[in-house]
């Protein structure tokens, strides 16, 4: 624990953590389950104008 005294950032301890790739991973699969109901809701949102409390959305 002495030499973790020297490290820039305390709450990060070398070898924990996910590597790049599987961050990359996640976040790849994040975006491509977020699109289908991202492009759904702008299909809803300008076929509906007269809500017009959906531009606050």
């Amino acid at each position: 624990m002495d030499s973790v005294q020297n490290l820039p950032f305390l709450f990060v301890l070398p070898g924990v953590g996910w590597g790049l790739g599987i961050v990359y991973g996640v976040w790849l699969a994040v975006i491509i389950c977020l699109y289908p109901l991202c492009k759904w809701y702008d299909r809803y949102k300008t076929s509906h104008k007269e809500k017009w409390w959906l531009s606050y959305l």
